[in-house]
């Protein structure tokens, strides 16, 4: 016996994890390829130059270079940042913050660098 009623699971329900793969697929195909490759090689320098860092870092840095080309989606840093965790260069931590963007409504996740300091990449 679980101990669990009978509409109740210990498994976990998938249809969050489900819902937020569509929704990164779906962004990352409607975003702009030479921004998505450009923010994806500043997300590799910032994580050859942090231990930590947040999206809120990635977009300071795409900001500060004064980029041509732009994002009509400001998810779409989303599928950088998972493919930057599939390539091994960052990895999760347990650990949120308040995001500076949107005046602290949303928090954002805490990456460790998997490549700090910059020699293994």
């Amino acid at each position: 016996m679980t101990g669990l009623l009978p509409f109740e699971s210990s498994v976990p329900d998938p249809a969050p994890a489900s819902a937020m793969t569509k929704a990164l697929t779906q962004v990352e195909a409607h975003a702009d390829l030479t921004w998505l490759e450009h923010a994806y090689q500043v997300l590799r320098r910032l994580a050859q130059e942090q231990q930590e860092l947040t999206t809120d870092d990635l977009w300071s840095a795409l900001r500060a270079e004064d980029a041509r080309v732009v994002t009509h989606d400001m998810r779409a840093v989303g599928p950088v940042v998972r493919r930057a965790a599939r390539d091994g260069l960052i990895a999760p931590t347990d650990r949120i913050q308040q995001s500076v963007i949107g005046g602290g409504r949303w928090t954002t996740r805490i990456w460790r660098s998997c490549g700090y300091p910059p020699s293994t990449f």
